[in-house]
């Protein structure tokens, strides 16, 4: 019985760091196609009608992002919205 409830939490964790990873992505290709365009958190923000600490938030991971807000990003971005899925993507070191 403990060995199921031991391998039930075991692949929870797996599915929330998998959970975890894909918003890390998603926020890693969000900021690279943002820098890529010269454009500030702040002015990203404002494009899509949000604030600038909802947009670090997303971009480093820490919080789940709606469908309006990604469709929102997407067209401030001039971009797919596949393109912001696009875990092949490579983040780019910061210095």
């Amino acid at each position: 019985m403990w060995s199921q409830v031991i391998r039930q939490l075991d692949t929870h964790s797996l599915l929330l760091m998998d959970i975890h990873e894909r918003r890390l992505l998603f926020g890693h290709n969000v900021r690279d196609i943002r820098e890529s365009q010269d454009l500030s958190q702040r002015r990203l923000a404002a494009m899509i009608n949000s604030n600038q600490s909802y947009l670090w938030e997303i971009e480093t991971g820490r919080t789940s992002v709606g469908f309006d807000i990604i469709c929102r990003i997407a067209d401030a971005l001039d971009v797919s919205e596949r393109d912001l899925f696009d875990w092949s993507r490579q983040p780019q070191a910061t210095i």
